[in-house]
């Protein structure tokens, strides 16, 4: 009965198709034009032939064929709305299956809010193919995406792609979305950055909007490449964008409610008097104790301070390393690199399974830092 059906099905498409054309008086017309209408038709439902499952879930993507879900973005219709499949996507993506066979109703559109339509055609075209074009500008976008719809193997390679692509002016974004979807990896490559390109990324907007957990992660960094009198003076200007962010007035006592406890993390015991006397004093920041105690410290004879505790005034005495600031950083293009080998001697059979490797910034080949370990035994 199956075969029978599947016989009458493809009668009637075809009957359809060669009904829509007009007979007239030459013959031979007729016929020529009800057999390219009969091609027609087989092509339209015959579009699975010689196609891999994966041809099919490409040739699906974005096509109303077997589609059975919708996608409308920020209630905006006149965009378009986006056809998709619910298994593929719940095949994919638990998320997406719980979205899609528990929560919504038949035949109810999708209303996306918190994501682009750009974005997230970009994702559906990684979920139905497994490729997607990843750009400077769109992997934050995707990287939110794919945390959201748990889709793991998009979200490793926008962190591919980030740690690759960092630069002064994303750096902070790129840290911020590290703190936000913990992912340490991308955490620890941002702040490596930050510490060899300090001075230039204070200068950037993308600073003035950095959250407070990122900034206070800085701020913890026992390297940054500036002075300390520098790192005080971007903090400043960060409170002061956000007293403005909160419309209120950018005074003294406002800046340092917004700073909190994150404001001891500025090694102030380790400026000079003068830098002390004349920016540190004039921001308004400090409390009349905290600016006598520190004032007694900065007028103590060398050998005296060495008998000094750890802190003053709750201020760390500790001076950060300074490093030695790096030239402004280019993207590399691809270049195959050669593979850094240690050789080594053991009376007894060693297995090495991974070395560390610094990261490295701006070069397409994933594995640019790759170390190997070569065994000797004697």
């Amino acid at each position: 009965m199956g075969i029978l059906c599947l016989k009458s099905v493809s009668c009637k498409y075809r009957n359809r198709f060669a009904r829509q054309v007009t007979v007239g008086s030459n013959k031979e017309d007729d016929w020529l034009l009800n057999k390219h209408v009969l091609q027609m038709s087989e092509e339209v439902i015959d579009w699975r032939h010689d196609k891999s499952p994966q041809d099919c879930l490409k040739y699906l993507l974005f096509k109303e064929t077997l589609s059975d879900v919708h996608f409308i973005f920020n209630n905006d219709y006149s965009s378009g709305r986006v056809p998709a499949h619910t298994f593929v996507l719940a095949m994919r993506s638990a998320v997406f299956e719980d979205e899609l066979f528990t929560e919504r109703a038949e035949h109810e559109d999708i209303l996306v809010e918190d994501i682009s339509k750009d974005i997230f055609e970009m994702m559906l075209k990684y979920i139905y193919t497994n490729m997607t074009k990843i750009t400077n500008a769109n992997s934050v976008g995707l990287l939110q995406a794919a945390m959201k719809y748990q889709i793991q193997g998009l979200a490793d390679l926008c962190v591919a792609h980030m740690e690759r692509s960092l630069n002064r002016n994303n750096v902070c974004k790129i840290l911020d979305e590290a703190v936000n979807f913990e992912i340490p990896s991308l955490k620890t490559s941002a702040l490596y950055f930050l510490s060899n390109f300090t001075r230039e990324v204070f200068k950037t907007e993308g600073f003035l909007s950095l959250s407070y957990t990122s900034l206070d992660l800085i701020l913890d960094l026992d390297k940054l490449s500036t002075s300390e009198i520098e790192v005080f003076k971007a903090v400043v200007l960060w409170a002061d964008e956000q007293c403005k962010k909160n419309n209120i007035p950018d005074e003294g006592e406002n800046k340092r409610n917004i700073l909190g406890d994150m404001f001891y993390k500025l090694r102030i015991p380790a400026m000079t008097l003068r830098q002390y006397s004349n920016i540190v004093v004039t921001s308004e920041l400090l409390t009349e104790q905290e600016q006598l105690q520190l004032f007694k410290y900065f007028t103590l004879q060398p050998s005296s301070k060495s008998k000094v505790s750890v802190t003053i005034a709750n201020f760390p005495m500790k001076p950060r390393l300074r490093t030695k600031a790096l030239d402004e950083w280019q993207p590399k293009k691809s270049t195959p690199t050669k593979k850094k080998q240690v050789r080594f001697a053991s009376s007894n059979q060693v297995n090495v399974t991974q070395l560390p490797a610094e990261p490295v910034y701006g070069d397409d080949n994933l594995d640019a830092r790759e170390v190997e370990a070569q065994e000797v035994f004697g």
